[in-house]
């Protein structure tokens, strides 16, 4: 299985997003969204096939959104800025979706280790937990 640790808490802004794809302006749609699904792929040490692939759907998802705000904005980059600036500072969370199994495993190990810990926190009847 593959071990999304090294990148699970890494998510770019998207206009982080926006930048890596700027840099094949003019070569492109469909070799801006190579580009920016190679530099995942690379920055971040993807190297399960499922995960490269459900990547590449999500990175595709997003690059067809960008790129119709771009439209609209009849791809004038200071317009796209003006008019995306919020959309733009809001993070991209690009991370794989855990199936419902996987997600109860590691609920279940962490309340192992939470059940197993001497760093309980005390109740009383002054609590309010």
């Amino acid at each position: 299985m593959q071990s999304f640790a090294n990148y699970w808490f890494t998510i770019p802004t998207r206009r982080q997003l926006y930048e890596i794809l700027r840099e094949k302006s003019g070569c492109g749609r469909s070799q801006q969204i190579a580009h920016i699904n190679k530099y995942f792929i690379s920055h971040y040490g993807i190297n399960s096939p499922n995960a490269v692939k459900e990547l590449k759907q999500k990175l595709s998802m997003f690059c067809s959104k960008l790129f119709r705000r771009l439209e609209a904005c009849s791809r004038y980059h200071d317009r796209f800025l003006e008019k995306n600036a919020i959309w733009l500072s809001k993070t991209y969370d690009w991370r794989p979706d855990l199936e419902e199994s996987k997600l109860n495993t590691i609920l279940d190990l962490h309340e192992i280790t939470f059940e197993n810990s001497s760093n309980t926190i005390p109740k009383n009847e002054n609590s309010f937990y």
